[in-house]
């Protein structure tokens, strides 16, 4: 559904605003799975999965039955590249959790790279760049991790 398609949906001020707003919610329930880059997203206490996209499906190949039964995002990077990415993320939200206070987002684009692991056991580079989400505080409480295949694009620079 567009966004005109939604404005010519809503009620009249008093009407009932739940088609509009589950209209809402599965436009953006398909745009999450049906993103054309890989999508996780991670609780930052446990660094659990608690959600794959299609495109990670795809590209890593994280099963909803993965994602059920708990995947801890360690499992998709590469072990030298662990601690990197690990100081990176204590890097940008470890003060706000320590200290329970609000993040302050960069306010830049951060694009970082890695080696991660498929399920399978293959590795690839690839390119990530992350946001957290936010508790009622204004504190980090999960991250949402965009990926790409990068892999090919080195191999065809290397070439």
């Amino acid at each position: 559904m567009h966004a005109e398609n939604l404005r010519m949906s809503q009620p009249r001020p008093g009407g009932d605003y739940r088609p509009a707003y589950e209209a809402l919610r599965r436009e953006y329930n398909d745009f999450r799975y049906f993103l054309p880059d890989a999508l996780i997203e991670v609780d930052l206490s446990s660094l659990q999965i608690l959600y794959a996209n299609r495109m990670a499906e795809i590209v890593i190949g994280i099963t909803p039955e993965d994602v059920e039964a708990g995947l801890n995002g360690t499992a998709l990077v590469d072990g030298p590249d662990m601690p990197r990415l690990l100081e990176l993320m204590q890097g940008y939200a470890g003060e706000s959790r320590a200290k329970n206070s609000p993040y302050e987002r960069t306010g830049r684009q951060a694009i970082h790279t890695a080696t991660l692991r498929r399920r399978d056991g293959s590795t690839f580079l690839a390119e990530t760049q992350s946001s957290f989400v936010l508790d009622s505080r204004g504190v980090p409480v999960r991250m949402l991790t965009i990926i790409r295949d990068i892999s090919y694009r080195e191999s065809q620079a290397d070439g």
